[in-house]
């Protein structure tokens, strides 16, 4: 989702494949590496960034041409609670999630005048393997740094 000719291409296949755009939803995303944010690294941070912010952005940035030529659209991203709130551990997913709520509302201030809804979706954590290995991890380094 960070290469700006594949999600071209992706929008322009489902144009070909069903005439028009008419709704998308924006769900591609990780969190990186789970450690406090002062041990962060810069290609770690990157990495978060550009799949998950750059990814929205692109989607955008395509999504909605397509749907200024042919006279509106909804399009829905995901986010998640992160990006309301901060989360120990979590620093470059925190950031990304800000920045996709951020691009969310200034893409449906901006392009509302030509009938695109924009909205974002934040849901919070999800029971799952992933999940409760991440808490661990946290609940693990406040516990040896107090």
């Amino acid at each position: 989702m960070s290469k700006p000719t594949q999600v071209e291409a992706l929008i322009s296949a489902a144009v070909e494949t069903y005439g028009r755009l008419d709704c998308a939803c924006n769900n591609a995303g990780i969190e990186g590496k789970v450690v406090p944010l002062a041990e962060q690294g810069e290609e770690n941070f990157d990495r978060v960034l550009s799949i998950n912010a750059k990814g929205t952005f692109l989607c955008l940035k395509y999504e909605i041409g397509q749907m200024i030529k042919q006279g509106g659209g909804a399009i829905v991203n995901l986010s998640s609670v992160a990006g309301l709130i901060g989360f120990p551990g979590l620093g470059p997913y925190v950031a990304s999630n800000h920045a996709i709520n951020g691009l969310t509302k200034n893409a449906a201030l901006v392009y509302s005048k030509f009938g695109i809804r924009v909205n974002s979706i934040c849901p919070g954590g999800i029971e799952m393997r992933m999940l409760d290995y991440n808490a661990q991890v946290v609940i693990n380094r406040v516990a040896l740094t107090g």
